[in-house]
């Protein structure tokens, strides 16, 4: 279980060690992710222990990012040795865990998988991955994306995250393909069954 005193911790380590724009912008994932664990009956001590955690690796060198992330046996895929700064999520999982003693998957997968996403996500995978992307610092947000947390399903919210980005020109990744298209499955059967 995870504690407010861990949580706590994390904070103070990337209050610490992050650059003040990486600061910023966690402080709004945090919040995000507060509200959003709240509505969705989620715990916030885990959305706030993944929120605080997701980007303490991100302004890493490479080298310390490949170390990190292949000490928690992550699979280097296309994507990441094309693009090696997408580590810095199983990075910061791989730190959570070992240097937290964080072994609730649930929080380590969000964080692992907060910049792609994948296939199968849960509800916490989900609020990370909108929160890191939907914090009111962020410059590029349409007043759609601003309003998708305040009353949209989780699914719906990804679903617009990922189009949004491709909307913006950045190369959709085999993950978030393969998550785009499960996430579609899901709502299908979910407006199935209504």
């Amino acid at each position: 279980m995870i504690t407010d005193s861990t949580v706590c911790e994390i904070r103070a380590r990337v209050e610490t060690t992050v650059s003040p724009k990486r600061l910023r912008h966690i402080q709004g994932v945090v919040a995000l992710c507060d509200r959003l664990c709240r509505r969705f009956a989620l715990s916030p001590t885990a959305g706030a222990a993944a929120a605080w955690g997701h980007d303490l690796a991100r302004e890493w060198p490479e080298s310390d990012l490949l170390a990190w992330a292949l000490r928690d046996n992550e699979s280097l895929d296309e994507e990441h040795r094309a693009h090696p700064v997408l580590l810095h999520g199983p990075a910061a999982a791989a730190v959570l865990r070992a240097e937290y003693q964080i072994t609730d998957r649930d929080v380590l997968s969000a964080v692992r998988h907060h910049t792609l996403g994948r296939a199968g996500m849960s509800s916490l995978e989900m609020v990370l991955y909108v929160a890191d992307y939907c914090e009111e610092g962020r410059p590029f947000l349409t007043d759609e994306l601003r309003a998708v947390p305040n009353d949209w399903s989780l699914p719906k919210m990804v679903l617009a995250v990922a189009s949004d980005a491709g909307r913006r020109g950045f190369p959709i990744a085999r993950r978030t393909t393969e998550m785009v298209a499960d996430l579609t499955q899901r709502l299908k059967e979910t407006e199935a069954h209504v």
